[in-house]
């Protein structure tokens, strides 16, 4: 599909929304240096929640955890964040006070697909028509971390939860295999010995509760 834009009429943004309109865009090496936990999970159904303060809104589910690609958790259900820069749309509709989304209109929204959980991103005033996910409840590769450093300024979401805040913090099931070399990679660096192989730690992958 080809990917384009529409500008969100009526949309307050502001905070990490505003500093994410300047459409800063990130490797997926990047994404998994910064990132302080990399799980496959999954959104509960029905636990998508909307958080606000002032001008600034976010987002709270809980994540069912499947495997662990990097980090340490002793629970395998945890309550995320979803930063005002990215937003979930139910069946391509989302509507809180703050702005109003509504991709039903484009026709790919059938009755099947009414329930369907999609993560749009939203850089500034305008929305990509394309999701960056799939169904998130279903398994995605979730790279988690408390806060945004950008040089001088940081931003967290509220009750410092693990967070995703740029497209790039979540990916979708076929790049776990791309995601853990990375990891590794990042945990076992090449040394000035190019004859020297490089034996990395797999880290735990089980899919085998994957729809």
């Amino acid at each position: 599909m080809r990917r384009s834009t529409i500008v969100l009429l009526g949309s307050v943004v502001m905070g990490a929304a505003a500093f994410a309109g300047i459409g800063i865009r990130f490797s997926d090496s990047e994404a998994v240096a910064r990132a302080e936990l990399i799980v496959v999970g999954r959104v509960h159904e029905d636990s998508i929640r909307l958080v606000t303060g002032g001008h600034i809104f976010e987002h709270h589910m809980v994540l069912r955890i499947d495997s662990i690609l990097k980090g340490t958790n002793d629970q395998r259900t945890i309550e995320v964040c979803m930063g005002d820069g990215l937003i979930p749309l139910v069946g391509g509709y989302h509507s809180n006070r703050f702005q109003m989304l509504n991709l039903r209109w484009t026709g790919q929204y059938s009755e099947d697909a009414k329930d369907m959980v999609e993560v749009f991103n939203t850089p500034g005033t305008r929305i990509d028509l394309s999701p960056i996910t799939g169904d998130i409840r279903t398994n995605h590769v979730w790279m988690l971390r408390s806060m945004i450093v950008r040089g001088s300024w940081t931003w967290s979401c509220r009750s410092n939860l693990y967070s995703v805040f740029d497209p790039e913090d979540i990916q979708r099931l076929s790049k776990t295999r791309d995601i853990i070399k990375l990891v590794n990679d990042h945990a076992h660096p090449l040394t000035t010995q190019p004859n020297q192989a490089l034996q990395p730690t797999r880290p735990s992958l089980d899919l085998s509760n994957d729809p």
